[in-house]
């Protein structure tokens, strides 16, 4: 009992000593009256009333959502624990009862924000299903996914959405002059040292696909001998070789009528044709495979007034090869499909060339006398030819006296087993005009691409490009207007292509040789 009186006299005093008469106790003011009264008070009510309220008045959530942070994108965020959290937060940086801060942590390119007190993520720009979680891509720039989701530039930047060339190889190069490619390396021939001299070297290098520094040497004539000046070059890959394709055989043209296969690993270069004097000095070589087993592969190279098919087995055919086609006029460019065999014609310093084809030697070596392409004769310098199966397409430079400006690219359409249909001017064949001397084509059957050697009032050339018409009324035809794909170029010379991307030599004989260069640009998607 006087334990029990004890904490009753304590319990008075200190009602006493705080003000509250316990017999008449005084209801406790409002939050606006004490903080009126007691301003200290107030600072400490506004404390204890948001806590409160955080937990209980619609706050709940944020509090509970604050237990457990995360982002709609499931990434775990910073969470503030310092004395200056004593308000919920608004902002992206200091979000809810924690103060949590939603920027922190997000994957690129996301967006956090705070929306009624919890963290919320937005991507600005484009989710990628291609990318890791549906990642948040611009993609403007981004170069895997370069305009659209999943379209990658292939080591080349991305600016504006449109993928950008990409210099593979640019040390020490000269006079380069062909080029092809297989399923891993790009190759090219060059036919002098850097810094010039007298006796030139036919050079053969070859580069990853991926980019090198100045390229792996695959063979070397530094002597004033018959090889020392390489052109043409070709490989047996086929040109829709992708990216993990193994090597390939390598076959390249020389001057006074010599053809080498060259290891596409480097090592010693076999000859398989020599002193084929009526060749001059080939432009062009092409690789025709065997249709049936049994057949050999040929390899067909031009130059001069005559073409010959040279076999690629048991060590070719020496001094010994029979022409194929003879009569020719300044024979340069060549081409082959499963079928028939195409030359691009120039006349002895004129202005009337023409495209000739004849039937392959896959039964006998020789041919019938070549046949003109009627609908597409004549032409003003013919130089490079490409068949894809459905279409013949012919780089026509145009002539000097109009400074190359009426250049064009003709196309002839195929019929399967009967060679070119072009038979007169009803016939579809101009499909690009006012090109710049246009001097390289190529087409993988949805595009056609090729190299502008001048660049009119620029004086730079270009790698142009349009899409094939795919309407039954225009065989042949643009389906759009050409396109620049890559400008400012010095000198490019030679244009070849893989299912991906396109490749070019730019030789640097109007910036001098450290401005030679072999590049690589992604294959764009055209519009109709």
């Amino acid at each position: 009992m006087l334990a029990v009186a004890a904490l009753a006299l304590a319990g008075t005093a200190c009602a006493q000593i705080f003000g509250i008469d316990q017999a008449n106790p005084v209801p406790a003011p409002s939050d606006a009256a004490a903080d009126a009264t007691h301003p200290h008070d107030a600072t400490s009510d506004a404390h204890k009333d948001a806590g409160h309220d955080a937990g209980h008045d619609g706050g709940h959530d944020a509090g509970h959502e604050a237990s457990s942070p995360s982002h709609d994108s499931g990434t775990d965020v910073a969470v503030k624990h310092d004395a200056s959290c004593m308000v919920p937060g608004t902002t992206a940086t200091s979000c809810g009862a924690t103060c949590e801060d939603c920027t922190a942590g997000l994957p690129a390119n996301e967006v956090g924000s705070c929306v009624n007190g919890s963290c919320n993520t937005t991507c600005p720009f484009l989710q990628c299903p291609t990318e890791p979680d549906a990642g948040c891509v611009d993609v403007q720039t981004d170069p895997t996914n370069c305009g659209a989701c999943g379209v990658s530039c292939l080591g080349g930047a991305c600016r504006a959405g449109v993928c950008q060339p990409l210099v593979l190889a640019s040390r020490g190069m000269s006079n380069l002059k062909g080029i092809a490619v297989d399923g891993v390396n790009v190759y090219w021939t060059e036919d002098e040292p850097l810094g010039g001299g007298n006796v030139p070297a036919g050079d053969v290098l070859s580069c990853s696909k991926n980019g090198c520094d100045g390229g792996t040497l695959l063979f070397s004539q530094a002597s004033a001998t018959d090889l020392n000046q390489l052109a043409g070059i070709t490989t047996s890959a086929d040109a829709s070789t992708g990216p993990d394709g193994g090597p390939s055989s390598l076959y390249v043209a020389a001057t006074f009528g010599y053809v080498l296969a060259v290891p596409t690993t480097g090592g010693s270069a076999v000859t398989l044709a020599s002193g084929l004097a009526q060749l001059g000095q080939p432009i062009g070589i092409a690789y025709i495979a065997p249709r049936v087993v049994g057949d050999d592969p040929f390899v067909f190279t031009a130059g001069g007034q005559t073409a010959f098919f040279v076999d690629t087995t048991g060590g070719g055919c020496g001094a010994s090869c029979s022409p194929f086609m003879a009569g020719l006029s300044s024979a340069s460019g060549v081409a082959a499909d499963s079928q028939n065999v195409y030359v691009a014609c120039e006349a002895p310093g004129g202005d009337a060339g023409a495209v000739v084809w004849n039937t392959g030697p896959y039964a006998a070596h020789h041919g019938s006398p070549p046949k003109p392409i009627v609908g597409v004769a004549p032409l003003e310098n013919p130089a490079s030819v490409s068949a894809d199966g459905a279409n013949l397409w012919v780089a026509v430079e145009g002539t000097a006296a109009n400074g190359y400006g009426d250049g064009q690219i003709v196309s002839c359409p195929l019929l399967s087993g009967m060679g070119p249909a072009c038979t007169g001017a009803s016939n579809p064949t101009h499909a690009a005009v006012s090109q710049t001397q246009p001097v390289s084509v190529v087409s993988d059957g949805t595009n056609v691409y090729w190299a502008n050697l001048a660049g009119g009032a620029t004086g730079k050339g270009s790698i142009s490009a349009c899409p094939i018409s795919t309407s039954s009324s225009t065989p042949g035809q643009c389906g759009s207007a050409a396109v620049v794909l890559a400008g400012n170029l010095s000198s490019p010379v030679a244009v070849a292509q893989d299912a991906y991307a396109i490749y070019w030599l730019d030789d640097g004989v109007k910036n001098g040789p450290s401005g030679s260069r072999v590049m690589k640009l992604a294959k764009p998607t055209l519009p109709q």
